[in-house]
């Protein structure tokens, strides 16, 4: 029988399979220019239809490039900025490698180590050690749901450092325009506020829900600590 989870590794990418088709693809290496901080995309959802969008105007180089599918950025930190990529402020993150990579039946991780570079890239202001985790439970109906876990532990690196204020978060998603609100989706927080009431509030999850040829939503939930 065929292994439910996989995890194939290329050399400028990993690919979470399930049952044998595309599930997430995590791209890593920062080498590129195309890739000025680790990000997913595309996340396929459970009508395999993508739930991550990669750009504002995807294949363009219009709007909001940085909205990288699914990432972890802050826009305001001691030396950097590493949101808004493209922009003369902007400070890449550097791929140091993975400290592991495992598979098994129903689940699948890898754990990263991270610079946060400044603008320069001449100095470390932050190092993060990423943990994703792919967990599949649902094994008899695996088109209803799918898990993805983040843990990053990210600590000062060569001099003090501070992250600054800002309104964007630092785990984030793009979706497709179909999800959004403007296009018959719904977001949904855990206090019962929808849509632009939500913007700016704390809550313990947010989900974002449409049609993408057929029912599906993508919800962020934070650490249940």
């Amino acid at each position: 029988t065929q292994q439910v989870l996989q995890l194939r590794q290329e050399a400028h990418a990993l690919h979470v399979m399930l049952r044998g088709k595309p599930w997430a693809t995590y791209h890593f290496d920062t080498r590129r220019p195309e890739v000025p901080r680790p990000f997913f995309h595309p996340i396929l959802g459970p009508t395999d239809a993508e739930v991550t969008q990669n750009g504002e105007f995807p294949g363009t180089a219009k709007g909001h490039t940085w909205h990288t599918g699914l990432w972890l950025a802050h826009q305001n930190f001691t030396g950097g900025n590493n949101w808004q990529t493209g922009s003369d402020r902007f400070s890449r993150m550097r791929h140091q490698g993975f400290l592991h990579l495992s598979a098994a039946e129903d689940s699948l991780s890898w754990t990263e180590r991270l610079d946060w570079l400044n603008v320069a890239g001449t100095s470390v202001a932050f190092t993060e050690t990423r943990r994703i985790t792919a967990l599949f439970p649902d094994k008899a109906v695996p088109w209803k749901r799918r898990y993805l876990d983040w843990e990053s532990s990210i600590t000062c690196g060569e001099a003090p450092a501070t992250w600054l204020a800002t309104p964007y978060q630092l785990l984030a998603l793009r979706v497709p325009d179909a999800l959004r609100p403007e296009s018959g989706g719904r977001i949904l927080n855990s206090e019962g506020l929808e849509n632009a009431a939500m913007a700016g509030k704390p809550a313990r999850w947010v989900d974002i829900s449409g049609n993408l040829g057929g029912p599906c939503g993508v919800a962020l939930f934070d650490h249940p600590a």
